[in-house]
């Protein structure tokens, strides 16, 4: 399996720290080439796993249905008033029910909800 992280922002006004732009700037072709390389590597059975930006889902969701299907998503949010905010996403090459789940990271003000402390649970002391 691939874990990806991929820059967040595509066509934005860039870093002047060059590590941090590469880090979190792309162009719009980033996908497409992300794409491409990712599924070359990718074992039959094997899938990859982002977490993307609501602003670039669209993007990645276009460059990847050739040969890739999505086939796991959470829909993250930080409250459950606010709009959906990233996307933990997994493809694969075999067409599978999609299986959709919502993640709501904070249940009110800073209190992290019950899901998310679960979640997280090995990483927080």
């Amino acid at each position: 399996d691939l874990l990806c992280n991929p820059p967040y922002f595509l066509n934005h006004t860039k870093n002047p720290n060059t590590d941090k732009e590469s880090a979190r700037h792309g162009d719009i072709n980033l996908p497409w080439e992300w794409a491409e390389w990712m599924q070359e590597q990718l074992t039959e059975e094997g899938r990859i796993h982002m977490v993307l930006p609501e602003v670039s889902f669209a993007f990645w969701q276009q460059a990847m249905k050739d040969g890739m299907h999505l086939q796991a998503h959470t829909l993250v949010r930080s409250t459950s008033t606010k709009a959906v905010s990233r996307h933990l996403c997994s493809w694969g090459r075999e067409q599978v029910p999609l299986e959709v789940q919502q993640l709501t990271l904070y249940a009110s003000g800073d209190k992290r909800s019950a899901e998310f402390e679960e979640l997280c649970r090995a990483f927080y002391l």
